[in-house]
């Protein structure tokens, strides 16, 4: 897939509508098509990264950033920071090749499928401090690297027949 293909990059560019609430340099913010609860925002870097699988310390200010935006978009909706979501999806989950973070609260009001789906601490969603704390992104890239050691090591113990 090229840029020029890709959903989120056209939006950004103003090729394809969306509910877009706030668009700088850097990030363009609108609501999710299939919310997950009352407020549910995707946040999109204009750098084409393709999910959370791809980054690296080098993307920490970007991630930073991306939360910063999360949290004021969570108050000017009036929201509670501490019944907010925000995470990525971990691929294969991801429904878009272009990362995004989910803004979405209030959480407690999530559906029983939609709280599975945007379960923290899960495999398939990557969930990011509430805080501005460094050391929980590298925290993040461990565990990552960690889930990718541990489908290494199984799809070896599958293949071996001994």
């Amino acid at each position: 897939m090229t840029h020029n293909e890709c959903l989120f990059c056209n939006i950004y560019n103003g090729k394809e509508p969306a509910h877009v609430i706030y668009k700088d340099e850097d990030v363009v913010i609108f609501k999710d098509l299939y919310p997950a609860s009352e407020n549910h925002f995707l946040l999109v870097p204009k750098t084409h990264i393709l999910n959370a699988k791809h980054l690296t310390k080098e993307h920490i200010p970007l991630v930073e950033n991306l939360v910063k935006h999360a949290q004021r978009i969570v108050l000017e909706y009036n929201g509670d920071i501490c019944d907010a979501r925000f995470g990525f999806h971990w691929p294969p989950f991801n429904s878009i090749s272009h990362l995004h973070l989910h803004a979405i609260f209030p959480a407690s009001a999530m559906s029983f499928i939609k709280k599975i789906i945007f379960k923290e601490g899960t495999f398939w969603f990557v969930n990011v401090s509430k805080t501005d704390n460094y050391y929980y992104y590298y925290l993040i890239l461990i565990r990552i690297a960690f889930i990718i050691l541990f489908f290494f090591f199984f799809s070896l113990s599958m293949s071996y027949t001994g």
